[in-house]
């Protein structure tokens, strides 16, 4: 398993594999933009999270955001 700065991108959909407890909230700081971006935000959408925060990392490495996803249920927001 990656672990440091980056590994968000290898490792995310472990977190939401079906072994893992439930997840209500997820607050992670993403490195970069590679071709696999659209894959991780459409994983957590898929699953029910929303993105409700979005702020990048001005102080150290504006390349980085950090990304604030809250799980809702998809009946909440008509959502099929």
């Amino acid at each position: 398993m990656a672990i440091g700065e980056g590994c968000e991108w290898e490792t995310y959909q472990d977190w939401l594999g079906d072994d893992m407890p439930l997840l209500h909230q997820i607050l992670v700081e993403v490195h970069g933009c590679p071709e696999s971006v659209l894959d991780f935000m459409d994983s957590f959408e898929k699953v029910g999270y929303l993105r409700y925060h979005k702020e990048p990392n001005i102080q150290s490495d504006p390349s980085c955001l950090e990304l604030g996803m809250i799980k809702v249920r998809h009946s909440s927001f008509g959502i099929k």
